[in-house]
């Protein structure tokens, strides 16, 4: 996908996004740090942060557990699959959900990035 075309995509999809009433109505988002080949989160980032809703991130641990936890930028480390990750292990359950993956089907099955930490989590969620 070219930069235009992946930047359009980007807006497009966190208009759509913030303008759901699932967005609306959530007061702790747990979001995602972006890979290159991922959508771009820093304008979403920067609305939850308006909006003053609370920002989680994943965190991977032993046993290919996730949890969510605060996002604090000055309280971040690359993980062994080169995302950033919370130093912080405060597990807090997010009202939202922003999952990342390489594909959806018409049912709402993804293709993500082949550990199943989301869909561990989401199992539970």
């Amino acid at each position: 996908m070219s930069k235009d075309d992946k930047d359009s995509q980007t807006k497009h999809i966190t208009s759509s996004l913030v303008s759901s009433d699932n967005w609306k109505n959530s007061e702790v988002v747990g979001l995602y740090m972006p890979t290159t080949i991922e959508f771009d989160l820093v304008a979403l980032y920067k609305i939850a942060e308006e909006e003053g809703k609370k920002i989680l991130i994943p965190k991977c641990l032993p046993n290919r557990k996730m949890i969510f936890a605060p996002y604090v930028t000055n309280e971040l480390k690359k993980s062994k699959f080169g995302i950033m990750e919370p130093t912080n292990l405060t597990e807090v359950t997010p009202d939202y959900i922003l999952v990342p993956g390489l594909a959806w089907n018409s049912d709402g099955y993804r293709i993500g990035f082949g550990g199943g930490y989301y869909d561990r989590y989401l199992k539970k969620f």
